[in-house]
Order: structure tokens, then C-alpha cells, then sequence
């Protein structure tokens, strides 16, 4: 994926996925995901799979659509998502954190101008629920609120985060639950086929995601389901 994640997902297709390279054009810019074991040399990840991967075996990563690095509108973002389902890249990864729900929310406007049996895989995450701002010091503890990915922070990453929201720190059972309800609310319902645990790389997340009541717990909940 587009960040260094630290807990492996739901989804059937569970290889390890290392960034291939960039194709751009004016249109669009689609970040294309090779498949097979990803290992690191020096700073570099590299592909070790022999074959050059098909349309089929790619991901469009979706955090560039919620501007990661450089703002993106709407209109560029709608071309890239047309761009790659036109050249059969169907699967998308992307996650609440990316824009503040921007990410899934551009998928989800550009799903509902596609064709019903045009089948489109979508990826996401869970351990952060978002939020309004003016929820804050009310129904929301502001100690739970990540202020580093808010618009305007200096850390801030996504130059198309909403203004108006903040992401709240959540890896419980009912968090992630309520998550992904939230994910399908923005990204359309039977669409996402499967999650993660996201930024789950420190001490305290894994060991808050592998509690009783943690988000591991709440991704097996979804599954029996058949979410």
C-alpha cells in the first residue's frame, strides 16, 4: 500500500505488495502495485516475483486521491479511478484516515457512475473513526483525536483533508465495527471486500488491537457475518 502497515487484512488477496512504479499521464496517474514477496534492499522495496504482473493483479492506491503530498481535486481524482478501470484495473485500496473520508468518498461518487455489473473491488481500514470537529470536548475526548492529521496541521500529509473533521484514534472490537459501517455509508454497500488494521506498527496499537475487546476481535465479528 501507499503507507508501511502493520497488520496484514481480510481480503482474499493476502500477498505482500510492494510499490512497482508510477505511470502518469495528463489524465491521470495510476500507482501500480506488483505482486509477490516484498523485501528491502538499502532504502528500495523491490518486486521479487519473476513475471510482470496483469491489469487484473493491480491495485490502485487511494490515497492520492485525497491528495497525499499534493492536492488533487475532485475532477483529477474521478479521471484516475475512470483511467483505471478503463485500462481493467478493478481492485482499490484506501482507508478513512486518507482525506478525512475524502478517499472513500471520491470512490464512492465515481462506483455509482459505473455500470451495476461492473465488478470493483475496494479495500479499507480500520482504527480510526472520523468525525466533526465540534464534536470535540463533547462526544469525543480530545485526547483520542490524531490533531498531527487535521487540515491545517503541519504534519498533515493529505492537502484535501475536510475541514470540518478530525479522526479519532479507535482500534476496539466496536470501533472497527463501526467503522466499516461507516466506510460502506461513504463507499457503497457490497463494495468493500475486505479490511485492515491500520498504522498497527507501534506497542500499544497491536497490543490495543489484540485485546479481548480490540480491532483484530471486531474484523472476526464482521467475518462470522459475512460482511
Amino acid at each position: 500500500g501507499e503507507e508501511d502497515e502493520g497488520a496484514s487484512g481480510t481480503g482474499t488477496k493476502g500477498i505482500a505488495w510492494g510499490i512497482a512504479g508510477i505511470a502518469a499521464t495528463s489524465a491521470a496517474m495510476v500507482a501500480v502495485v506488483c505482486l509477490g514477496r516484498r523485501r528491502r534492499q538499502g532504502s528500495e522495496l523491490e518486486c521479487a516475483a519473476g513475471a510482470m504482473p496483469e491489469q487484473g493483479d493491480l491495485i490502485l492506491g487511494g490515497a492520492a486521491l485525497a491528495g497525499m503530498f499534493r492536492s488533487m481535486g475532485e475532477e483529477e481524482a474521478m479521471e484516475i479511478l475512470e483511467r483505471a478501470t478503463d485500462l481493467g484495473i478493478t481492485d482499490i485500496d484506501t482507508a478513512p484516515h486518507y482525506g478525512l473520508g475524502i478517499s472513500e468518498e471520491r470512490i464512492g461518487k465515481f462506483l455509482k457512475t459505473i455500470p451495476q455489473e461492473m465488478k470493483v473491488n475496494v479495500w479499507t481500514k480500520v482504527g480510526r473513526l472520523i468525525r466533526e470537529k465540534d464534536e470535540v470536548g463533547r462526544s469525543v475526548d480530545p485526547a483520542t483525536v490524531q490533531w498531527d492529521n487535521v487540515a491545517g496541521a503541519s504534519d498533515c500529509i493529505f492537502k484535501e483533508c475536510h475541514p470540518g473533521r478530525v479522526p479519532v484514534l479507535d482500534y476496539t472490537s466496536s470501533g472497527a465495527v463501526t467503522s466499516f459501517g461507516e466506510s460502506e455509508e461513504r463507499i457503497g454497500r457490497g463494495r468493500i471486500v475486505g479490511l485492515r488494521v491500520h498504522d498497527c506498527e507501534s506497542k500499544e496499537t497491536m497490543d490495543r488491537s489484540l485485546a479481548a475487546d480490540g480491532a483484530l476481535f471486531g474484523l472476526l465479528a464482521l467475518k462470522r457475518l459475512n460482511k
